[in-house]
C-alpha cells in the first residue's frame, strides 16, 4: 500500500516533469510580431503605423528566417478650400527571407541564400528585388547580443517608377 501511495503522485507528476524538460529544449519554430502607432499634434498632425512579423525555423544545421514589414504615414494638410485632410506621405512594405546552412565544427560559419522584395510608393522605384548567396560568419552570439556578417555575390532587379517624361523601366545588376 505504501508503494501505491507513492506511485500515484509520481504518475501524476511525471507529465509535468517531462513538460519541464521539453520546455528547456529550443523550439524549432519561433515567431515575433510588432505593431507601432505614433500620432503627433502641434503645428501639424501626423500619424505613423508600423507592423512587422518575423518567423524563424532552426533544425540541426539549417536556419531559415522570414521577415515582413509594412509602414504607412499620413500628414495633415490643408486643401484648396481650407479644409484639413490627411495625405499619405509614406507607404511601403518589404519581405526578406534567408536560409543558412552551418558548416564547420565550431558552428560559426555558414553558407546562405537571401531573397528580398520591396515596394515603396514614394520612392523612384515601383519595386526592388534582390538575391544573394555566399558565406557568413557568426562573430558574436550571447544571451543579449549577436553579430553576423555575410559576404557573397548578388543580383538586383529594379523597376523604376513612370513619370510624366519617362516610362517605367526594368533593370538588373550583378
Amino acid at each position: 500500500i505504501m508503494n501505491l501511495k507513492l506511485a500515484l503522485p509520481t504518475l501524476c507528476i511525471l507529465p509535468l516533469i517531462s513538460y519541464a524538460v521539453a520546455a528547456e529544449e529550443k523550439p524549432a519554430y519561433t515567431a515575433s510580431a510588432e505593431l507601432g502607432f505614433l500620432y503627433k499634434t502641434g503645428n501639424t498632425k501626423s500619424a505613423d503605423v508600423k507592423a512587422g512579423l518575423n518567423l524563424k525555423h532552426e533544425k540541426e544545421k539549417w536556419r531559415t528566417e522570414v521577415a515582413f514589414n509594412i509602414l504607412a504615414k499620413k500628414l495633415e494638410k490643408e486643401d484648396d478650400e481650407g479644409n484639413d485632410e490627411f495625405e499619405t506621405t509614406d507607404n511601403k512594405w518589404d519581405i526578406v527571407a534567408q536560409t543558412n546552412y552551418t558548416i564547420g565544427e565550431e558552428e560559426k560559419n555558414y553558407l546562405y541564400g537571401n531573397l528580398a522584395y520591396e515596394q515603396d510608393k514614394f520612392s523612384g522605384f515601383e519595386s526592388q528585388s534582390s538575391f544573394s548567396a555566399g558565406w557568413g560568419r557568426n562573430w558574436l552570439k550571447n544571451e543579449t547580443s549577436s553579430f553576423f556578417a555575410d559576404i557573397g555575390p548578388g543580383l538586383t532587379h529594379d523597376v523604376t517608377r513612370a513619370t510624366a517624361t519617362k516610362a517605367s523601366e526594368s533593370s538588373s545588376n550583378l
